[in-house]
This record gives C-alpha cells, sequence and structure tokens, in this order.
C-alpha cells in the first residue's frame, strides 16, 4: 500500500497469512470465521519546508474476518494492529523521532 502527499510518501509492505477458523451465527446468518495475520515494513521519504525526511519501521497484527459464504456478504471485521517506526531528519535541522501506533478498528453490516 502506498500513501502519497506532495512530495512525501510511505509504502506498507505486508506478509499475510489467512486460516479458516471454522464457523458461526453472527446475526442469524452462517459466517465463516477467517483470521489473517499480518507482518510487514515501512518505508518512506519526504520533505517539508526545506527538511528531508525518511522513515522506517515495522508493522503487525490481526484481522478477524466474519464472512456470509451462502451470499457472499461481509458481516464483520475486527482489525487489531501496531506499527513503530523512526525517522530520520536532514536539512538544517537533524532529528530521529520514534513513533508507535495502535490501532483497533471494528466494522460490521449494519441491517
Amino acid at each position: 500500500m502506498t500513501l502519497e502527499s506532495g512530495e512525501n510518501w510511505l509504502n506498507i509492505y505486508a506478509d499475510n497469512k489467512a486460516i479458516l477458523e471454522g464457523y458461526e451465527k453472527i446475526k442469524e446468518r452462517d459466517c465463516a470465521r477467517i483470521r489473517v495475520t499480518f507482518t510487514g515494513v515501512l518505508l518512506g521519504k519526504g520533505s517539508m519546508q526545506g527538511i528531508y525526511t525518511e522513515t522506517t519501521g515495522k508493522v503487525s497484527g490481526t484481522d478477524v474476518v466474519w464472512f456470509d459464504y451462502k451470499n457472499g456478504v461481509l458481516i464483520k471485521l475486527l482489525s487489531k494492529g501496531s506499527a513503530t517506526s523512526i525517522t530520520q531528519t536532514s536539512g538544517a535541522q537533524k532529528m530521529t523521532r520514534p513513533s508507535t501506533r495502535d490501532v483497533v478498528k471494528e466494522v460490521e453490516l449494519v441491517d
């Protein structure tokens, strides 16, 4: 995945592994429960007002998907992940900035 804004960009390279964990009913629908684990790296570069940045880091997490296999409909998605990175600046001012992000997201079909 690539995120871009002006001269700035961030690439996320991820390795995903999906496992069918079983079947369960969600909202009266027969669903397959699929767990997807992911790990990867972040690479980015950019500039702003003469300050150049370079970012490197790691991402990891888990998605759990409940999919109504009879009707081909996504019923629910639960994502949990984290990223750690280091952004280094060059130019007039040199700095190293570590960063950690934790993300939790839940999406559910509204009937």
